[in-house]
């Protein structure tokens, strides 16, 4: 339970959006009590949850997943392709031999893996309480 953390909201406007999620569309003002268990690289399937009764239970399904989705396809997609070994050259100069490291290759496709990065960060956006 250490890593639940408890938050109430209060949203001061009522627009169509808040509608769909709510919905009502009477109430100028919309308080939210939510139960969140923040992404732990570690927990895998069980972190990233959501529980806001007052949002139903699609808000928090969808949250838990755009949150899975971020977490598991964002650093592939930035370039980090995990723990990579360095690759080390030796090189034999006439000063004496000396040791090089190389970087690994650039990831390709950068324009689709940004537009690809930048979609799953506003999908986050619109489930983010």
């Amino acid at each position: 339970m250490s890593t639940y953390t408890a938050s109430i909201s209060v949203f001061a406007f009522d627009g169509p959006l808040l509608s769909l999620i709510a919905g009502t569309s009477k109430n100028f003002l919309f308080p939210v009590l939510a139960l969140r268990r923040p992404y732990l690289p570690g927990e895998g399937l069980t972190s990233g949850l959501l529980f806001a009764p007052q949002l139903g239970w699609r808000i928090g399904a969808l949250h838990y997943l755009v949150t899975q989705m971020q977490q598991r396809l964002l650093p592939p997609l930035n370039g980090n392709r995990g723990q990579e070994p360095e690759v080390r050259v030796e090189v034999a100069d006439p000063k004496g031999d000396g040791v090089i490291f190389c970087d690994p290759a650039a990831p390709k496709l950068a324009p689709l893996r940004m537009t690809a990065g930048i979609l799953l960060r506003l999908a986050g956006t619109f489930v983010a309480f």
